[in-house]
């Protein structure tokens, strides 16, 4: 008669007879297959399989008995597992507020949390946190508590469209020809730091913008590093982290110019945004080895696909970049911080975004 598993695991015949009990499982020898692949299932060599709750980023264990017939070959008693899997990293899946744009803030962050993220990069915009709404200070609290309820991380984003002139994109900056308009920046970028130290937010994303005037590029350098050392003093009173971001076409938009710019600041906690998407399009190295060369400074990622020479954010599939050796560099220097999906122009199909952006990353992620 055959032996069968009880629930607290040892063997037993028909009849109720205990059989000898079998050794406990250890975990370490479980295959550890990302949710959205193969059906989000933790398959063990011995081929046993059930359901168990779900984990933290999305994982689920599942464990005895069933049928795995769909995902083994039996030949000779002997399992074939399936193909090998990705490297899984551990770090936190998140996604940017600027692709729900279409979404009230609450029900983004609801959305988010959700289809499985465990962060989320904040864009502060017009209809979300904007430091000159009246109600920006409750606002923020009911943020802090949709946060801790949600179980979400964030970092704070910097780069809304026309939240500061309607009429000029991205305008001022700490480039800005007037010490008014620098100046204007400035006290944004200061409040976004105030907002991320009461979040406890992982870090503030910024820019540099770009120089309306064209005075010489000592000048405007210039500007940049007095507005960055100005905020990098305000963020180290606070306790909050910065990253700042290289963006393609404007002042600052490669990594040796941020690795300059970091160099002259020389603050701890004046770090990185690395957007995935922006070294590809600008050629700007090879994707992997900017990751180990910013390691310690890598405090926020952006990521989504993207094609050579346009700087255009694409969902997961639509362009080039080869994925693979980005994950095993983020897994090498043991990244364990925020990768934030950041699809601003595909909030007219949010929750699909979401949804296949997750299983996509989930396959190396967990």
């Amino acid at each position: 008669m055959s032996p069968v598993l009880n629930p607290k695991g040892s063997q037993r015949v028909a009849g109720g007879r205990s059989a000898s009990r079998r050794p406990p499982v250890n975990m370490a020898n479980w295959l550890c297959i990302p949710e959205g692949c193969h059906n989000g299932h933790f398959w063990h060599p011995s081929g046993v399989l059930s359901s168990m709750p779900s984990l933290s980023g999305g994982l689920r264990r599942l464990r005895p008995p069933a049928t795995f017939c769909d995902l083994f070959e039996v030949q000779s008693a002997e399992l074939t597992p399936v193909p090998p899997r990705p490297t899984l990293v551990c770090m936190k899946l998140g996604y940017d507020t600027n692709g729900l744009a279409h979404h009230r803030w609450d029900d983004a962050l609801r959305l988010i949390a959700d289809a499985g993220y465990r962060s989320v990069a904040i864009t502060v915009d017009h209809h979300c946190l904007a430091p000159t709404s009246r109600d920006f200070r409750s606002q923020m609290a009911q943020m802090q508590a949709l946060l801790e309820r949600l179980r979400l991380s964030c970092v704070i984003e910097t780069g809304a469209r026309y939240l500061l002139d309607p009429y000029r994109k991205h305008q001022p900056t700490l480039l800005s020809p007037t010490t008014e308009g620098r100046g204007h920046r400035q006290q944004f970028l200061s409040q976004c730091v105030e907002l991320a130290e009461e979040l406890h937010a992982d870090a503030v994303s910024f820019w540099s913008g770009t120089p309306m005037d064209e005075p010489g590029p000592d000048i405007v350098w210039n500007r940049l590093l007095d507005g960055c050392r100005r905020l990098t003093d305000e963020a180290g009173r606070r306790g909050v982290r910065l990253a700042f971001e290289p963006e393609p076409g404007m002042f600052v938009e490669t990594c040796d110019q941020f690795a300059r710019l970091a160099d002259q600041i020389d603050a701890p906690h004046f770090g990185l945004t690395l957007d995935i998407g922006h070294v590809h399009c600008l050629g700007d190295g090879a994707i992997a080895d900017r990751i180990r060369q910013f390691a310690a400074r890598l405090y926020n990622v952006h990521i989504e696909d993207m094609r050579p020479g346009v700087h255009e954010h694409l969902r997961f599939g639509e362009g080039t970049i080869d994925f693979p050796p980005v994950f095993a560099a983020l897994k090498d220097v043991g990244y364990t911080g925020g990768l934030h999906v950041e699809l601003s122009r595909d909030s007219h199909r949010a929750p699909e975004a979401l949804a296949e952006s997750f299983a996509f990353l989930s396959q190396w992620v967990k």
